[in-house]
């Protein structure tokens, strides 16, 4: 069946279909079916003087029917779980540059920080027939996840998931290290402002290195809004014993540490250090400059495309777990 267009005259002008293509070019239809999916068994020549020929004559392949007939879509669906987060950013600007070197087109669904809409996302994902869904700091549950793995290969990235293939940094590693440097520095009260769900692997590791260090652990959990942090700090100043160092889940969470502190007039570092987790491009400005924990969050996107097309190519092997190495960023919050 041939499409048409309407001419500007109320005319009907046939669209090119490949078989023109293969006339006009003196070749089979097999052959520029081949060049157009650059598959072997086409020259380079060949296939070039194909691709004039239906340049020259306006045909334009369909895509869509293209990867249905090849029941692959090279396309991967991105879930976000917060547009306004810089390492929700980060961690897609990767996915996009790896995408883009492995020749996948990207869906994208905004979550909200209740992960209320994960679950609405991903089927619309899935219906548009994705080849895998990559989720950023997904909140779902992870027998949700793994339940949804069984229909589409999903990619964990930021947080370790049981079951499902997970890109992550090695989170107790660096919580260690934000409290390795702050007993370094003279401290032993050290809050640490931390999320509700567990496990955690930065709560483990806050509470390991504090109890290497002979101190004991001092948790306050906390929301993933920046006022809830700054309410948090504001009470544990007020305290008998309040804190000299403020350890925060995430740099958003210390951000709001720092505004508590600008409020009650106590000067950073001097009277209370404070370290983040993420390293966001915010916290390096001079006017934050928070000293925090970089998880390579360009280099989370990049390993999860990475990972995805080990999935789709081998759908049956193990999970696959990736972590990468922490950094700690040293900043103005500490140091002075």
């Amino acid at each position: 069946m041939v499409c048409s267009l309407e001419t500007q005259e109320g005319s009907v002008a046939k669209r090119p279909i490949m078989d023109d293509v293969a006339r006009e070019a003196g070749v089979s239809r097999t052959l520029v079916s081949l060049a157009f999916r650059n598959a072997p068994g086409v020259s380079e020549a060949t296939r070039q003087h194909i691709l004039e020929v239906a340049n020259r004559i306006g045909y334009r392949r369909n895509m869509m029917a293209s990867q249905l007939a090849s029941l692959s879509t090279r396309t991967l669906g991105v879930i976000l779980f917060d547009m306004g987060n810089d390492l929700t950013t980060d961690v897609f600007r990767g996915i996009q540059d790896e995408a883009d070197k492995l020749d996948f087109g990207l869906l994208v669904g905004v979550s909200d920080s209740t992960g209320k809409r994960d679950k609405r996302t991903v089927e619309y994902l899935i219906e548009a027939r994705v080849e895998a869904i990559l989720l950023i700091s997904s909140a779902m549950a992870g027998s949700e996840l793994r339940a949804m793995s069984r229909t589409t290969p999903v990619v964990s990235l930021t947080r370790q998931v049981n079951g499902i293939d997970s890109v992550v940094c090695d989170g107790m590693a660096g919580a260690q290290l934000a409290v390795e440097h702050l007993v370094g520095l003279g401290h032993t009260r050290i809050d640490h402002l931390a999320p509700a769900w567990r496990p955690s692997h930065r709560v483990t590791g806050y509470e390991s290195a504090m109890r290497k260090a002979g101190l004991t652990p001092r948790i306050t959990e906390i929301t993933y809004e920046r006022d809830d942090a700054a309410r948090a700090a504001e009470w544990l100043l007020k305290q008998a014993e309040p804190p000299t160092a403020i350890f925060a889940n995430n740099d958003i969470a210390a951000q709001g540490v720092l505004d508590a502190l600008y409020e009650t007039r106590l000067r950073v570092p001097d009277d209370v250090a404070v370290v983040g987790y993420d390293n966001l491009r915010s916290s390096a400005s001079k006017l934050i400059s928070l000293t925090s924990v970089d998880q390579q969050a360009f280099r989370l996107g990049q390993l999860g495309v990475q990972t995805a097309q080990a999935r789709i190519a081998h759908p049956a092997a193990s999970p696959i777990l990736r972590v990468l190495s922490p950094e700690l960023v040293i900043r103005r919050s500490t140091v002075g």
